[in-house]
């Protein structure tokens, strides 16, 4: 069991707590900078400024990314990667699928549809170079493609956890099932089945 106190296991939330923390400065400033408060600048591009800001000073003072110091449990840029990846598809998605009070055009019906199949081909494509899917195009079908799986499930699930390891735990198994024991309230079980999803990936 890890420390209650170990920057490992709130690493993702002080991080989430830095950038509603950026998005609370940056709204001050709007409202307190008449200039500023006129300007077309969101918000949260504002937040993100100072963050990138604050994470360049910091890096000029210690020779050290800001995000993957222990506060942030090491691995803060892959967590930011990850959020800002799957967000900005949710986005895009959410504008694409609005509701408004015109009526539902040719035009717009394909605007849609193309927003999910770019989602979709984006999904496909990081895949493909992990290795995990191919592609191959289906003769006297046009442009047609058809995915086929190269790994079984549970492979890609083995796969997945080593990842997961890697890239959110800093390679450490103990931090990784620290944080799923303390935040997911695994049976002993489900523990052992990880430990060997892990182990077999090694």
């Amino acid at each position: 069991m890890g420390n209650f106190w170990d920057f490992s296991a709130w690493g993702a939330f002080n991080l989430f707590a830095v950038l509603l923390a950026s998005l609370l400065v940056a709204n001050m400033l709007k409202r307190s900078i008449p200039w500023l408060d006129a300007s077309l600048i969101p918000t949260s591009v504002l937040g993100g400024g100072i963050l990138l800001l604050a994470s360049m000073i910091y890096k000029a003072a210690t020779g050290d990314e800001m995000f993957d110091t222990p506060f942030f449990g090491g691995n803060g840029s892959a967590w930011l990667e990850l959020l800002t990846y799957h967000t900005l598809a949710l986005g895009f998605t959410a504008s694409a699928l609005k509701s408004t009070e015109e009526k539902m055009t040719k035009e717009r019906s394909v605007e849609i549809f193309n927003t999910g199949l770019t989602t979709v081909a984006t999904y496909l494509k990081i895949l493909k170079e992990k290795g995990y899917v191919e592609c191959g195009k289906e003769s006297g079908k046009g442009k047609t493609y058809r995915y086929r799986a190269l790994v079984s499930r549970e492979e890609y699930t083995r796969r997945t956890m080593h990842e997961v390891k890697r890239d959110f735990f800093g390679g450490s198994l103990k931090s990784m099932f620290s944080y799923f024991v303390q935040e997911e309230k695994l049976t002993e079980a489900e523990i052992m089945e990880l430990l060997e999803m892990v182990k077999e990936e090694e």
